[in-house]
């Protein structure tokens, strides 16, 4: 009914997609143009229109190398934060993170299920084509923007719901790598963070505090077994239990993880001459260790302390806080 927009189906030429792009047309009374093509012919049709709507495909892919704007609908095992559009103006339309499941297993045999309406896609798409300024979405569901910065592609969510958790974490996480790994500065990521709620940013820093203290105990534990260990192999036991136990600090998808991931990677892919090495380069990874956890929590309290900048509070989001 949006005389402003032209929807036209593009199919590959195979059997399925044929009967299935002539099944939808007919529920549009043969009105929407369509187009089939292969990948050899797909580039110049993608090059030819203003926005694509699409799953995470191929072809989703083939438009981000034409610059071709993209809108991608999330779907199922699909991570978009891994593999979803990189050019800067690109979207993404999905079901709240905290809601989503991005283990493939989880779906076999079963039908996806979202709660992405028609109107969701279309408020999305008025959105992408800047016809509209703020797309009005059912709650649990989230809309991203394509950016970037130093350390790379990144997602920013700019409308819907807003599961306050993952996004600080998730930020705070790339602002944490970012520093350790290349010590950029990123205060793109420090400002965005500061315009989060207050509240959001107090209760996910607890949190955080309280994970850095436990993964600090049990990085002590395992240094003084390991001390121990260097005169006494018949603490052996207890060293792998007390390790094994500081491991399970990277289980977590968040921030505090982070380090943990790191020694782990390290500790697995040491080369020791013998066991005087060995014990030598796991003590010097613990103590590096513990300076990045400590690293952490200092972007832990900064997040947390950060004054907010100016917010439109008339706006409800997820958790009760208002954005």
């Amino acid at each position: 009914e949006d005389k402003s927009l032209y929807p036209l189906i593009l199919f590959a030429p195979i059997k399925e997609e044929r009967e299935l792009a002539i099944r939808l047309n007919k529920e549009f009374g043969n009105t929407l143009v369509t187009v089939e093509a292969d990948l050899t012919a797909v580039t110049s049709v993608l090059k030819n229109v203003d926005l694509l709507v699409t799953p995470d495909t191929v072809i989703k892919h083939i438009a981000d190398l034409v610059d071709t704007r993209t809108l991608e609908i999330s779907l199922g095992p699909s991570p978009f934060l891994k593999q979803g559009p990189v050019s800067v103006g690109n979207f993404v339309i999905t079901d709240r993170i905290s809601d989503r499941n991005f283990r493939t297993d989880h779906y076999k045999g079963s039908i996806l299920k979202t709660r992405i309406k028609a109107k969701d896609v279309y408020e999305a798409v008025r959105f992408s084509l800047e016809k509209t300024e703020t797309p009005k979405l059912d709650p649990g569901i989230s809309f991203y923007k394509v950016s970037r910065d130093q350390v790379g592609t990144r997602f920013d969510i700019v409308a819907g719901d807003i599961p306050w958790t993952q996004e600080i974490d998730r930020h705070a996480s790339r602002y944490f790598i970012g520093q350790t790994t290349r010590k950029f500065q990123l205060q793109e990521i420090k400002q965005l963070l500061a315009s989060f709620p207050v509240e959001a940013r107090r209760a996910w820093a607890r949190e955080q505090k309280e994970r850095a203290s436990a993964t600090l105990k049990d990085i002590l534990s395992t240094v003084r077994t390991l001390a121990i260990l260097r005169n006494n192999s018949g603490v052996s036991n207890e060293f792998i239990t007390n390790l094994d136990k500081l491991l399970t600090h990277c289980k977590n998808d968040d921030l505090m993880a982070l380090p943990v991931l790191f020694f782990r990677a390290k500790v697995e892919n040491i080369q020791a001459e013998d066991r005087k090495d060995s014990v030598n380069q796991t003590e010097k990874l613990l103590f590096e260790l513990k300076g990045y956890v400590q690293k952490a929590y200092e972007i832990t309290k900064s997040v947390e302390s950060d004054k907010s900048t100016t917010i439109d509070k008339s706006q409800p989001v997820t958790n009760g806080y208002n954005v």
